[in-house]
């Protein structure tokens, strides 16, 4: 049986943006180990990108708008 009640714990998302070698990684280490110490249960996703290309995948985004280039990475 479902449990019908809504949770009252809130989701919080964060976006990390930034060129090559800019500190995304470093940044994001550092903010899940804060947010762990604060008691919050930190749950990290790579890009698309990534998850294809390591799968394999040839999507040229050259054809690709910027906004269609942002709706691919989320």
């Amino acid at each position: 049986m479902a449990n019908d009640t809504k949770s009252s714990q809130q989701l919080y998302k964060f976006c990390m943006t930034g060129g090559p070698c800019a500190g995304k990684t470093t940044a994001l280490t550092h903010l899940s180990n804060v947010l762990n110490e604060f008691g919050f249960r930190v749950f990290c996703v790579p890009e698309a990108a990534t998850l294809f290309g390591k799968g394999g995948a040839m999507i040229n985004m050259a054809d690709f708008t910027f906004d269609m280039q942002v709706k691919f990475q989320i």
